[in-house]
C-alpha cells in the first residue's frame, strides 16, 4: 500500500502544503455513443487532476487564494520517494468551508491539470 508523505502546491516561488487529504480525479477513456442497431464508443480527452483537502489558518492569516491559481505545479510525495507530478494546474472549483468541533476548518478544493501527470 503507497502512503502520501506530503502534498505541494507550488505557485510563483509559493509553496502551499495545508492539505490534510489528496484524491487523484477519476479519468473517462471512452464516452458511448448511440448508433442506430448498436451503441459505439467514442475516445475522450484524458482530463487529469486531484481534490485536496485545504486546511484553513489558525492565527488569523488570510486563506490561499485559490481563485489565482493557474500554471502551477502540484506534487504528490509518496512515502517510498515516488513522486506524482501534475503541471498546469488550475483552481476548477472551491467547496464550502467545514467547521468541525475537534478539527480545524477545511475546505474541499478541486485542481485540473493541462498536462499529463509524470511520476519521478
Amino acid at each position: 500500500m503507497d502512503y502520501v508523505s506530503k502534498c505541494i502546491l507550488e505557485l510563483n516561488g509559493v509553496e502551499e502544503t495545508n492539505f490534510t487529504e489528496v484524491t487523484e480525479m477519476e479519468q473517462e477513456i471512452r464516452d458511448k455513443v448511440n448508433l442506430m442497431n448498436k451503441t459505439g464508443f467514442v475516445k475522450k480527452t484524458i482530463r487529469d487532476g486531484v481534490k485536496v483537502t485545504y486546511v484553513l489558518p489558525e492565527n488569523g492569516e488570510p486563506p490561499f487564494n485559490w481563485g489565482g491559481v493557474t500554471g502551477a505545479v502540484f506534487t504528490i510525495v509518496r512515502e517510498d520517494g515516488v513522486r506524482v507530478v501534475f503541471t498546469g494546474v488550475s483552481c476548477l472549483k472551491v467547496g464550502e468551508v467545514k467547521y468541525d468541533a475537534e478539527n480545524a476548518a477545511t475546505q474541499e478544493i478541486e485542481l485540473g491539470a493541462t498536462m499529463p501527470k509524470t511520476y519521478q
